[in-house]
């Protein structure tokens, strides 16, 4: 049995090759990382942080700590990010002490979404002490992952795929116990690293393909 070249005419083969070169013209580009840098020098409070890198925009908002009936701020300093405790207020901070938080109990959280659709791929922990068995939690949809056994400077990478819509809330929740009575218990995050999501084809696509195609036709077939 012949090829299916030996049996498709030239201009047939020709079409094909119309249809794929658009098609893969406006094909979605290769991945490539984003870093969100979530210090800030001088140190700042906000009620939503929002940072846009490469076109792709991350907000930060609804903070929450548990343990402090004052709290819910964002805070980013040099030393990176946190909404831990009672921030942008007298006395604000982000850090427990032992006698704050008992055992276990979350240190804070705060919802964080993307313009467009996104992976997680990794985080560090920029700054760490004083916290026992502590723990970080990613949560959108059915989706979750907890990352224990880490420490100041800690890379952290999603081992499974963890992927969202764009504006699609992931909640994000530490917890643990502040280690010290006299010292602070306090864990911030930076480095935030993603890969934006490339949609389908879509309509554009498509009716590029199509206008090649019928180009590519009467070319063919010499009707200019």
């Amino acid at each position: 049995m012949g090829s299916l070249r030996t049996h498709l005419p030239l201009s047939r083969r020709v079409l094909g090759f119309g249809i794929i070169i658009p098609l893969l013209a406006v094909a979605a580009p290769a991945q490539a990382a984003i870093t969100f840098d979530l210090s800030e020098d001088p140190e700042t409070n906000f009620s939503t942080y929002t940072k846009t890198v490469n076109g792709l925009t991350l907000t930060i908002s609804d903070p929450v700590a548990t343990a402090l009936p004052a709290a819910g701020g964002l805070n980013a300093a040099p030393t990176g990010f946190c909404a831990f405790a009672v921030v942008g207020s007298a006395g604000g901070r982000c850090n427990y002490l032992a006698s704050e938080l008992p055992q276990g109990t979350t240190f804070n959280g705060f919802t964080m979404s993307f313009s467009a659709p996104t992976r997680l791929r990794s985080f560090e922990i920029s700054r760490f002490r004083f916290v026992d068995t502590p723990t970080i939690s990613f949560t959108s949809g059915a989706q979750s992952q907890v990352f224990t056994a880490f420490g100041l400077g800690s890379k952290l990478t999603f081992k499974q795929p963890f992927t969202v819509d764009a504006g699609s809330s992931i909640s994000v929740s530490t917890a643990g116990s502040a280690a010290s009575l006299h010292d602070d218990g306090v864990f911030r995050i930076n480095n935030f690293e993603v890969l934006e999501v490339p949609g389908p084809l879509g309509v554009v696509g498509a009716v590029a393909a199509f206008r090649y195609s019928r180009k590519i036709r009467r070319a063919l077939s010499g009707k200019g």
